[in-house]
């Protein structure tokens, strides 16, 4: 089973990305909408697959990534991102996220990211 991370503070696209795993009959072991909350999650476990804001007020992509990726080296981090913040998500990108997307125009490519990393994980 893997171990999901979903941070996220806008609600209705929390939701959206449930219904993604839902439909993958996956769904998240965590969840944080805080700086505070995804940081301790993140240092003090071991996660398979993160899916985050791009900037939460406290915390990037950047050092969600980093932090990710310190507990777990084969971690997926994907990135959702606006079309005004993509640059930063590139960037996660280049420093070992997987990928982003740009909501709300993206949000379905989600679906196919995840069994991407799935079928590569297995």
């Amino acid at each position: 089973m893997l171990k999901i991370l979903l941070i996220e503070d806008m609600a209705h696209v929390a939701q959206r990305v449930r219904n993604t795993l839902k439909s993958l009959s996956l769904s998240e072991s965590a969840f944080a909408d805080n700086a505070k909350t995804a940081r301790e999650l993140l240092q003090n476990s071991f996660f398979d697959l993160v899916i985050c804001e791009v900037s939460l007020k406290g915390i990037s992509c950047l050092e969600i990534t980093h932090l990710a990726k310190s507990k777990n080296k084969d971690c997926c981090v994907i990135i959702i991102s606006s079309l005004e913040n993509a640059d930063i998500a590139e960037r996660a990108v280049k420093e070992g996220a997987f990928d982003f997307i740009i909501r709300p125009a993206q949000m379905d490519k989600l679906d196919n990211m995840i069994r991407l990393y799935m079928a590569v994980k297995k």
